[in-house]
């Protein structure tokens, strides 16, 4: 009896070690844009909760989208066209990926739901975390809507290039980091809408729009990872 309880606890023990090896929050993750963007993006993350490297799968599930949508993944390597369905990614100790879904909602309203399941191969008792995503899109229902599509800066987050909206309000875009210094000035008239930025430090900044006398027009925030 004794040595069956002492089996039971090793193996409840395996168990909760395995399970435990990544998180993987907010759960369920969820996002709403307009549908005449290119894209949005339910943002998650998975956290590594050993003291390795830990080696896992994503594998991405489409339960429910409008018939003309399109979705696809991005880790910590890279964001993937929408015919990758599955893929490993790594993430080192005490370290964590992102995990997030693009939905294309190709100017259609409605709402998305994908389901992506996370598993380490490793793991003999085949645990497997099943996360989901909801996306919505909707039309500009007020003033407040159709300004920021005006200035809408994509992708968001970003990891090497942005891509400025070029309109007749804006001549120049300056961006700023949290400490509000301005660390880049870009002339929106040169007909140069993609902007490398890979050269920025991962974090929060701020994207201003100018018009011709400098005034301000609108200012949105950018995440750089």
């Amino acid at each position: 009896m004794k040595k069956l309880i002492l089996l039971t606890g090793f193996i409840l023990m395996g168990f909760l070690g395995f399970a435990q090896s990544f998180t993987v929050y907010p759960s369920p993750a969820s996002v709403s844009g307009l549908a005449s963007e290119p894209y949005f993006e339910a943002v998650s993350h998975v956290e590594n909760n050993t003291s390795n490297e830990l080696t896992l799968y994503w594998e991405r599930i489409v339960n429910d989208i409008p018939a003309d949508w399109n979705s696809s993944m991005c880790d910590n390597s890279q964001c993937y066209v929408p015919q990758v369905y599955l893929m490993d990614f790594t993430i080192g100790v005490g370290d964590e990926s992102i995990l997030d879904v693009r939905f294309y909602p190709a100017g259609l309203v409605g709402e998305g739901e994908v389901e992506v399941l996370v598993y380490d191969p490793t793991d003999s008792l085949n645990t497997v975390v099943s996360h989901k995503y909801y996306g919505t899109a909707t039309l500009p229902t007020d003033v407040e809507d159709l300004v920021e599509e005006n200035f809408k800066v994509y992708p968001n987050p970003a990891t090497d290039y942005i891509i400025l909206p070029q309109n007749n309000s804006a001549q120049q875009a300056a961006i700023y980091n949290i400490a509000g210094q301005q660390i880049r000035l870009i002339d929106l008239q040169n007909g140069t809408e993609r902007i490398n930025i890979s050269d920025l430090n991962r974090g929060l900044y701020l994207v201003q729009f100018l018009d011709k006398n400098k005034k301000k027009l609108h200012t949105t925030r950018l995440t750089k990872r």
